[in-house]
């Protein structure tokens, strides 16, 4: 049973299942728009690698990953728990 177990992993693994917590694709950003909750963020691209919040502006941060493995910051504002604001960054 631990070999089947170790074997999924690997395959898993090799096949690319899912990519680490705050990284999203190159598309993502599109599923997102202004006036959307945090919570409905989070449901269509995943949980954040950052989140800061200042008194009731909160910015969640991810990893964009785009081909060639050539990485940007995708960051999104939130205003009183609604998105105001998204930018891709180069850094």
């Amino acid at each position: 049973m631990k070999r089947l177990i170790t074997l999924i992993s690997f395959i898993c693994l090799l096949m690319g299942c899912g990519t680490p917590g705050g990284h999203v694709h190159e598309g993502d950003p599109a599923k997102i728009s202004v006036g959307m909750t945090k919570e409905e963020v989070i449901r269509k691209i995943g949980h954040p690698e950052t989140d800061t919040t200042e008194g009731n502006v909160e910015i969640i941060g991810y990893t964009l990953e785009r081909p060639w493995y050539q990485i940007a910051r995708f960051r999104v504002k939130v205003v009183d728990g609604k998105v105001q604001s998204y930018e891709v960054t180069d850094h």
